[in-house]
């Protein structure tokens, strides 16, 4: 499916409604669990008066090679094995808040996870 298809998905769905707020300092390595079937599952991270980014699709739990939308990310995500997304040298690049999916029938959508600099307005990095 379209990162386009996606969107419009996250959107119909209500996905950017409610999330789960972590606190992060830069430079540090986060990984941010899957709340849903741990099989092929789609990443996407969303900020604000943006189009959501996909970053990664993983085709297993068990596989922890994911097929990445641009090459470049493959320097900060990685998935481990339960389909969690690994975020290596936190940046304010990496801010927003990152959904997972779980594709097939139905979609099942995670709740989302915010991550955030401790100490800092919400608006300011996201």
């Amino acid at each position: 499916m379209t990162t386009v298809l996606w969107f419009y998905l996250l959107m119909f769905c209500g996905a950017t409604e409610g999330f789960t707020e972590k606190s992060v300092d830069l430079g540090q390595n986060v990984t941010l669990k899957c709340g849903v079937d741990k099989k092929n599952v789609f990443w996407f991270l969303i900020k604000p008066s943006e189009p959501p980014v996909f970053l990664l699709h993983s085709l297993s739990n068990t596989i922890l090679e994911p097929v990445y939308r641009n090459m470049t990310f493959r320097k900060i995500f990685s998935v481990q094995y339960n389909s969690s997304l690994f975020i290596h040298n936190i940046s304010t690049n990496e801010l927003g808040v990152y959904y997972c999916i779980q594709t097939g029938s139905p979609y099942n959508i995670s709740s989302g996870i915010r991550l955030s600099i401790p100490n800092h307005s919400a608006g300011e990095f996201i």
